[in-house]
């Protein structure tokens, strides 16, 4: 079935956080991504494909797709390019119904670990972190305040597909503190001054939840969440920089938590 120039629209429209807000969905695009979608068994709410520009590999991932109960439709390789948000589309796109952002509607008892993030606005920052959380078995991302919007295009492609992997919440930094503290969450911030070493701290609460928070390169975090952390840890590097990034920070600390998770077990 064509695509009606109305739909058409919408799905272009997906690109921007207005459309996305106003539709409650967002928009993925690539071979890679969509894999990731599928091999989560996340289903699409529509997928378009062009037969002029997809591979092969697209093409069989469309037939598996289609044995999930959904039916790609063939668009001329000119729209598709006009949907997409990249230059150089891989001929396929989807459009998924945004998943549940509440952070008390995604917390499950089995959750052990999480990771807050608060007034990171780098897409592709957050991304990577979302990838990183996804990695180390993290069970949930919180993103507060100013931080980027997780089902925005840059930050879909900055994660590989992680975001859809592992819950995502989207709330204030006041909200996120009393939840953790109600659930008996160890929140244990990342900062410069922080004067522990992770390793350390972990072996302290290993029989409790924890919630790593990061905050940016620029600000660090607020002084609520510093004043309310159990502990306040750095990562010790050569002075020959000042900071690492927030992602390659976070990155680096929740490794840490799943090194030292994969000790206990032996």
């Amino acid at each position: 079935m064509p695509i009606s120039k109305t739909e058409a629209k919408k799905v272009r429209a997906l690109q921007s956080k207005k459309g996305r807000k106003a539709h409650g969905r967002f928009v993925a695009e690539g071979v890679r991504l969509l894999e990731e979608a599928c091999r989560f068994r996340i289903r699409p709410a529509e997928l378009f494909f062009s037969e002029a520009i997809v591979s092969e590999r697209g093409r069989r991932l469309a037939v598996r797709f289609q044995k999930m109960g959904i039916t790609p439709r063939a668009v001329a390789a000119a729209e598709l390019k006009r949907m997409a948000g990249t230059e150089a589309p891989q001929g396929l796109l989807a459009v998924f119904d945004a998943p549940v952002q509440n952070l008390s509607e995604l917390y499950r008892p089995s959750m052990r670990n999480a990771l807050m993030c608060e007034n990171l606005s780098d897409p592709g920052n957050v991304g990577t972190l979302i990838r990183s959380a996804a990695a180390f078995d993290f069970d949930l991302v919180i993103l507060c305040e100013r931080s980027a919007e997780p089902y925005s295009p840059k930050v879909v492609r900055a994660s590989v597909g992680a975001v859809f992997g592992i819950p995502i919440a989207v709330t204030t930094t006041a909200e996120a503190l009393d939840y953790l503290a109600r659930k008996k969450f160890a929140l244990v911030a990342s900062a410069l001054n922080g004067r522990a070493g992770l390793k350390r701290v972990l072996a302290r609460v290993k029989d409790r939840r924890m919630a790593l928070a990061i905050g940016s390169e620029a600000d660090g975090l607020s002084q609520i969440v510093l004043d309310q952390a159990y502990s306040a840890v750095r990562i010790q590097h050569s002075r020959r920089v000042e900071s690492l990034n927030s992602a390659m920070a976070g990155s680096i600390l929740m490794k840490e938590c799943y090194d030292s998770r994969a000790r206990r077990k032996k």
